[in-house]
């Protein structure tokens, strides 16, 4: 494999006036931070700040959305300019604490996690699903903690969020994460370069402890899934060839991935059946 890094590079979308709105939770009215909504009609997702606010396109204002985001329920609305706040319902689903601690090493595909290999990038909220196999669990398995390679182009801050969903036939199911896991990023590649070769070294104060989440997971395996946050403070420019293109950080140290891929759009899941990477990822269970 040619070493590098590449980028998926998106058109930024232009927009001529924006739609100002806070999602707020239905019961208590307090604003729900990081929260994605995705257009049913487009490819058009955004993601709220940290105070529930989020801003959409005027163009988008005669499209139907969904929010489909971790503890809330998932139900269409639609938006016009009077539109000042959206009401979640949060989901009720009972789980089992993990007492557990005989922990075991069920998925690893990387033998380099030192190297940069190849970083990719993209544009907006993003949310992928990857099936991760796990012949060692039962019904006693509950995740303990998960190691990714998420590299950032800058000294900012970044966060995504990380989320697991049950194996459904082969595609990502109910949600098992019950409250958002936001991951903030600790590596950088300073200072940016389409060639660089900076190595990056992933320790042992990468790992993101997840026991106190009580994920429990089965032998039919389990969809991980990494959320890419179109927030301000994860926006991030590049220059290729002459010309500016606007990323939305982390990016992510990928290798080729066998199994299968999912990324939620127009409120599905949409099998990827081309370029098949997937971030380096160690992830623990314990039974």
């Amino acid at each position: 494999m040619k070493k590098g890094i590449y980028f998926l590079l998106l058109t930024s979308l232009s927009v001529s006036s924006q739609i100002k709105l806070v999602l707020k939770e239905s019961t208590t009215g307090k604003p729900i931070p990081y929260a994605g909504i995705w257009s049913l009609n487009s490819d058009y997702a955004v993601t709220s700040n940290e105070k529930g606010q989020v801003i959409i396109g005027d163009e988008f204002t005669n499209d139907e959305f969904v929010s489909f985001t971790t503890g809330y329920e998932s139900s269409p609305f639609k938006i016009n300019k009077k539109t000042k706040d959206i009401f979640l319902s949060k989901s009720v689903i009972k789980t089992i604490p993990c007492d557990r601690t005989n922990e075991k090493l069920v998925y690893k595909n990387s033998k380099e996690e030192d190297r940069l290999k190849k970083v990719t990038s993209a544009s907006g909220t993003i949310l992928k699903a990857y099936l991760i196999n796990c012949d060692d669990c039962n019904e006693n398995s509950f995740l303990s903690k998960i190691r990714i390679g998420a590299i950032k182009n800058s000294e900012k801050n970044i966060i995504y969020k990380f989320r697991v969903f049950e194996n459904k036939e082969n595609k990502p199911g109910k949600e098992i994460t019950q409250e958002p896991i936001i991951i903030t990023v600790n590596h950088s590649i300073l200072p940016f370069s389409s060639t660089n070769q900076n190595k990056v070294k992933f320790t042992d104060n990468d790992f993101f402890d997840i026991r106190q989440y009580n994920l429990q997971v089965t032998n039919k395996g389990f969809f991980v899934a990494f959320e890419i946050l179109s927030l301000p403070e994860n926006a991030f420019t590049i220059s290729h060839e002459g010309k500016e293109y606007k990323t939305t950080e982390p990016g992510f140290n990928t290798v080729n991935f066998d199994g299968l891929i999912y990324r939620y759009t127009k409120g599905n899941w949409e099998l990827k059946s081309e370029n098949k990477m997937a971030p380096t990822m160690e992830i623990y269970i314990v039974k």
